[in-house]
C-alpha cells in the first residue's frame, strides 16, 4: 500500500473485525485493487452473515 498512488484525497482506510455483512463484503469486492486475493481473504478468514 505504501507504493499505491490512490489520487487525490479524500481516502478511508476501512479496519473490519472477524465477521462481515454480506453487504460490506460487496462493497469491498467493488473496490477492491486485487480482487482474486481479496476473495481468497474473505474464503480464508472471516464469516461473512447474510
Amino acid at each position: 500500500m505504501a507504493d499505491f498512488d490512490f489520487g487525490t484525497p479524500l481516502h478511508s482506510l476501512v479496519l473490519v473485525g472477524s465477521r462481515l455483512h454480506l453487504l460490506e463484503a460487496e462493497i469491498l469486492r467493488e473496490h477492491a485493487i486485487d480482487l482474486e486475493s481479496l476473495n481468497h481473504v474473505l474464503k480464508q478468514d472471516y464469516k461473512i452473515d447474510a
